[in-house]
């Protein structure tokens, strides 16, 4: 888990001196024991039970948590403010007008540790439900939890996602579907308790790769209950059972999500106290199951819905009228079905969502009359000041059906920009029709589903919007998210007489992959990504070509191996990881369509590849007289076993083999060039190459290449490779050119200046000229203001000489740079820009080579080895340190060890419950084997400076 253990260095600057451990708060002596709560399931238990006996929290009474309830801004504030032990007798005054002498230090302190903040300067709202974002934001600023990428949930906004996913990172809460988090709906007690428990402890061991299992079963409302797998099943073969008390439930429907997910299960009858459990069978040999405690449904909010009471005559009144609703536990609307008393049961009276106000004698429009609703059973009411009105206002509700103006059907790749509305027709108390949207704002929206749609306006309440349609005008509620296919039913009520009218809205599937077919590949070579031709086909038989639908976890197909979908010249593909085929071998690929369809491939991996011929040089080799050119592995084509041309990295890697290639003359008479002399020295090595010089007349001489051992007394290969070597005294040249120069970075800043490289070409090859008027070029600059200058070939401008803002800041500079061939006086040009930018890393990998100015010789590795509790600078492959070859934008290589390229490291492991992972996202982040634990694999996510890399670690004692 991303946990700082010291989040309280947040609260105060000296407190970095100190050590604070949230889990070692004294318990507070008037909290109730766990055992005594009534109201605590054996999901909670747990996280009740570590609350409590922390002295983070307390019940809601002697007998009761308040598992079920929703909790305020100011609890949680409280919890925290606990959990953390801040110093909430001396925080600083947050200047909070609302807050009470239960919550007010609490929330002071949370405040000035930047955990929360107000609502505005004043108003804390402590009184107000938490929502889960709200959480969120929270428990991340609490805890320093940070993430590593965004979470793919649709409905939260840009605002919140680094807090919501900061928390699914850490395994606090894993979202309300694959694609939502339901960020504005409330936050019950329990919920916040485990969520405070998981934050505080370690997550949950996550499920196993591979294995289907039951990751939750929730009670979503009265009568439904919803399972969550790990991953997409064969919903064909998915037996549901719901099971009370050994007695088998009579599940009415059951609807699987369209990613095959997730199943709703709908009872004939209302969930009632107890615990069900949920039965599958048929997707393995094992039954697999999971369970949930539930409780009788319940009253959880009395509201009476305005704070105007509407009449039914202006002049002399006799009857007003207001809305009122009540929701359950889980924040259903049971108004029809649920009795309530009044506190003038003579006079006051409420049936059906309409609280009817009679005996009106005396009253008149504008007086007040308070109204208590009470429940008697859950003691849940509410009580309004309401004010007689006879000023028209919402009465009666219609919901016309979707509209789009072009005509456009609603499906799950719908815009938000496009524009889908619900069309409504509303009616005052008059009769007469409400066509104008700032006179409709005692409308509220209750909907089912909210994780399919959502509407514009801040629930409960809607936003209007008022549309000229055939030339007439109409109001609306736009749809402002459209997240996934499915169903989901809306409706509107009015405040002021709490008549209602519902819509069930249908958010089509769009393209699913339907059939996958696999090819084999060409060639597949271990230590190398392989690349799968592959085709896919929707359920109409249409060709699937873009790799994002593809690589959908909705949409698209689930690979395993790490794989993923890509496209290359057109073609489509499925690229394995090299890091998933490391050694020859047989391999299994599976594929898993959106409609559970299932393809696999056999695929037959070679070894990895070795240099076994050589071809000669890349390019043609020409040399100024009596000048000389060091050849190494970047200047020789090698072929592996498969006929291919060997990059680089490949060459070097072969040479650190105690392999070399022999550089021979073909001629040994010839005195074009001349070469060191032993096989020794004339054998190019790891980090070493073969000088040839040139003589001092015009001619040509064949270099001969063999493949050898790193003393080159051995030839290992019969192919013998040849390549010619020109030699001129600066009379013949084709042509010249100025190598490309890039970005610069400034010579003020800069550890050395940019070399300027200009070459003659000849028969296929370039040979580098000297700068000066007796040598063979001049060159000059301009641009900046003057100061810059060519010397002894390299380009040197200072950091004064670039042109600034006019608040006095460098800026980036272009420049010209001209060159006269003092043989021809041709006169070439190049234009480059000048930085003043510090270099920073924009690539980088990992290595075991020794620090050095250059990439030469680096290999790059991609796993590795850490003792437990030790931090990346001690990260080793092979008992050799490794380091940073790192890129910057300047394209200087270096490499560089973990002091110098100061990496930030977040530690992602593959089993949650085997370490302890601290200071994740710092330089200093630690993983920890747990007692027990003899080994563990996790991932390192790597950033130096702007480049992210992996690496594959394995934790050790």
């Amino acid at each position: 888990m991303a946990k700082q253990p010291n989040a309280y260095k947040k609260f105060v600057a000296t407190a970095a001196t100190a050590t604070l451990v949230a889990s070692a708060v004294v318990p507070v002596a008037s909290a109730a024991p766990v055992d005594s709560f009534k109201d605590v399931s054996k999901t909670y238990t747990e996280a009740v039970n570590y609350l409590i006996d922390n002295g983070i929290a307390k019940g809601t009474s002697d007998t009761t948590f308040g598992t079920t309830s929703n909790i305020s801004r100011g609890d949680a504030a409280v919890m925290i403010a606990n959990a953390l032990k801040l110093d909430t007798a001396n925080a600083k005054d947050a200047g909070f007008q609302d807050l009470n002498t239960r919550v007010e230090g609490a929330v002071n302190a949370i405040v000035e540790a930047k955990i929360a903040s107000g609502k505005t300067s004043t108003k804390f709202d402590p009184a107000a439900y938490i929502t889960r974002q709200e959480m969120a934001k929270m428990l991340a600023n609490a805890y320093t939890l940070t993430s590593t990428s965004k979470a793919d949930f649709k409905d939260v906004n840009a605002n919140w996602i680094d807090y919501v996913s900061a928390l699914k990172e850490a395994g606090i809460t894993l979202g309300t579907s694959e694609t939502t988090f339901s960020p504005t709906n409330n936050l019950t007690r329990g919920e916040f308790a485990l969520f405070v428990f998981r934050a505080e402890t370690n997550p949950p061991t996550p499920i196993e790769p591979g294995v289907v299992a039951i990751e939750s079963v929730k009670a979503t409302n009265a009568k439904t209950l919803t399972v969550t797998f790990n991953s997409a099943v064969d919903t064909s073969k998915a037996n549901l059972e719901v099971v009370k008390s050994n007695i088998k439930q009579n599940v009415s429907k059951a609807t699987w999500a369209a990613d095959g997910k997730s199943a709703t299960l709908e009872l004939s009858t209302k969930l009632t106290k107890g615990e069900y459990t949920v039965n599958v069978t048929g997707l393995s040999d094992q039954k697999i199951s999971a369970s949930v405690t539930v409780q009788d449904e319940m009253v959880q909010s009395v509201e009476i819905l305005s704070d105007i009471a509407v009449v039914d005559d202006n002049t002399t009144p006799t009857t007003a009228t207001v809305g009122y609703q009540v929701k359950n536990q889980y924040g259903e609307d049971i108004t029809k079905t649920t009795s309530l008393s009044t506190n003038d049961t003579t006079n006051v009276s409420a049936s059906n969502g309409v609280v009817t106000i009679s005996n009106m004698t005396g009253k008149k429009v504008g007086d007040k009359i308070a109204v208590t609703l009470i429940h008697v059973d859950s003691a849940k009411s509410d009580t309004k000041v309401l004010t007689l009105s006879a000023e028209a206002s919402v009465s009666d509700v219609a919901i016309k059906g979707l509209y789009n103006k072009d005509g456009k059907a609603l499906n799950e790749d719908s815009k938000v920009a496009e524009g889908h509305y619900l069309l409504v027709d509303l009616k005052d108390q008059y009769g007469n029709a409400v066509t104008d949207a700032s006179k409709a704002t005692d409308l509220i929206v209750a909907e089912s589903n909210p994780t399919v749609v959502g509407l514009e306006g801040t629930a409960p309440a809607v936003t209007l919007t008022s549309l000229t349609i055939d030339g007439k005008k109409q109001l609306a509620v736009k749809l402002d998210a459209i997240s996934k296919a499915g169903e989901s039913q809306v409706t509107l009520i009015s405040k002021t007489s709490g008549k209602s009218s519902a819509f069930n809205i249908v958010v089509a599937e769009t393209t699913r992959a339907d059939v996958v077919n696999l090819s084999a590949p060409a060639l597949a070579v271990a230590k190398e990504d392989v690349l799968i031709p592959v085709s896919v086909m929707d359920k109409e038989g249409k060709a699937i070509t873009d790799a994002k639908i593809l690589n959908n976890p909705t949409k698209g197909v689930t690979l395993n191996l790490n794989s993923q979908f890509v496209t290359k010249d057109g073609e489509l593909f499925v690229v394995v990881p090299k890091s998933e085929v490391q050694t020859k071998g047989v391999y299994s690929i599976l594929a898993q369509s959106a409609t559970n369809k299932v393809s696999t491939l056999t695929l037959t991996v070679k070894e990895e590849a070795k240099a076994t011929t050589v071809r000669g040089l890349k390019n043609n080799l020409a040399l100024a007289a009596g000048k000389s050119k060091t050849l190494t592995s970047a200047d020789v084509v090698l072929e592996d076993q498969y006929g291919r041309e060997m990059t680089k990295t490949d060459v070097d890697a072969y040479l650190t083999t105690g392999k070399g290639i022999l550089v021979k003359k073909a001629d040994t008479a010839a005195t074009v060039v001349t070469l060191p002399g032993t096989t020794t020295t004339n054998t190019i090595k790891t980090g070493s190459g073969v000088q040839v010089t040139a003589g001092s007349a015009n001619g040509s001489e064949t270099l001969q290449f063999v493949l050898a051992d790193a003393n080159g007394t051995s030839e290992i290969a019969a192919s013998t490779a040849e390549s010619t070597v020109r030699v001129t005294d600066g009379t013949e040249y084709d042509g010249y050119e100025i190598a490309p120069l890039g970005m610069v970075q400034d010579a003020t800043t800069a550890s050395g200046n940019k070399a300027l490289t200009v070459n003659g070409l000849l028969n296929g090859g370039k040979v580098a000229l000297v700068q000066g008027a007796s040598n063979d070029y001049t060159a000059t600059i301009s641009g900046g203001n003057g100061a810059a200058s060519v010397t002894g070939g390299e380009i040197i401008v200072p950091k004064s000489d670039l042109n600034e803002e006019p608040a006095g800041t460098k800026v980036d500079t272009e420049y010209t740079v001209k060159v006269t061939i003092n043989a021809t006086g041709k006169v070439l040009e190049q234009k480059f820009t000048v930085s003043p930018d510090a270099a920073k890393a924009q690539d980088f990998f990992f290595t075991t080579s020794a620090v050095a100015m250059n990439h030469t010789g680096a290999k790059a590795i991609t796993e590795a080895t850490i003792a437990s509790g030790s931090t990346i600078a001690d990260l080793k492959n092979g008992g050799a340190v490794v380091n940073f070859a790192t890129t910057d934008q300047y394209e200087n290589e270096k490499v560089v060890t973990a002091a110098t390229a100061a990496p930030v490291v977040t530690i992602v492991p593959e089993k949650v419950a085997d370490v302890t992972i601290a200071n994740n996202g710092t330089n200093s982040a630690t993983v920890t084997l747990k007692p027990g634990i003899t080994e563990a694999k996790v991932t390192y996510k790597v950033k130096v400076g702007n480049a992210m890399k992996d690496v594959k670690v394995t934790v050790t004692p």
